[in-house]
């Protein structure tokens, strides 16, 4: 399917202080949307207002009212730019996200409560039929971690946000996916954010973790959706 006049998605990867790692599965939607991979600025003493004006640059190019995806740190942003110009967006994919900082740091809790405190990190994101598509993909976004920039957008935000409630203001659609059995946002977290907006559409991942859209299946799942919805 190809669509003329196509709509545009900005994709928000996760993080913070990683470089983009979606465009390589999501690149597949670049026939019916026009697909914006934005890789967010790093630095020791890095603040969520600078990623809000990059974002902010991006939307303002588009033609239409683009959606917003954000992955894990990147739905944050996602809705946090939202709480700024929801009047300049359109539509909202939340995927494997928390949206406060309780949400945050429950990961701590699920990590002891599942004796997984010593684990390789792998073995906490990804199932163990994601891991055999997914290590490589892991290990090489893990290479472009930038701690400093994790480090200075927690102690300057994260540690103490909550924005969860800005979903109740939003009128326009909302897809919110998740996996499973993500440890990183268990799965009540995200099937609560229907208590805040009963109109969010939920796509679960059965046996995925906190990368769903890994294994083929599930991302041709996810694509399907995306267009759906917004299309």
């Amino acid at each position: 399917m190809v669509v003329m006049n196509k709509k545009t998605i900005i994709y928000l990867h996760g993080g913070p202080g990683f470089d983009d790692y979606l465009e390589s599965y999501f690149s597949i939607l670049n026939d019916t949307f026009n697909c914006v991979f934005y890789s967010q600025k790093k630095g020791f003493d890095i603040t969520i207002d600078e990623l809000i004006e990059e974002i902010d640059v991006l939307v303002s190019k588009c033609e239409d009212k683009p959606i917003l995806l954000g992955h894990s740190w990147g739905g944050v942003l996602a809705l946090k730019y939202i709480s700024l110009f929801k009047n300049k967006i359109s539509g909202l994919i939340l995927l494997n996200t928390g949206l406060n900082t309780k949400q945050w740091l429950k990961y701590r809790d699920m990590l002891k409560f599942y004796d997984l405190e010593d684990a390789n990190p792998e073995d906490i994101f990804m199932t163990e039929k994601e891991k055999t598509n997914g290590r490589d993909f892991f290990e090489n976004m893990s290479s472009t971690l930038s701690e400093e920039t994790f480090d200075s957008l927690f102690k300057s935000f994260l540690a103490d946000f909550d924005i969860i409630n800005e979903l109740s203001t939003i009128t326009f659609p909302i897809l919110n996916i998740f996996g499973e059995k993500d440890y990183r946002f268990p799965i009540e977290i995200p099937r609560s954010f229907k208590k805040f907006n009963a109109d969010i559409i939920e796509l679960e991942i059965k046996d995925s973790g906190h990368f769903p859209f890994i294994l083929e299946e599930n991302l041709d799942k996810i694509c399907l959706t995306i267009n759906k919805i917004f299309n």
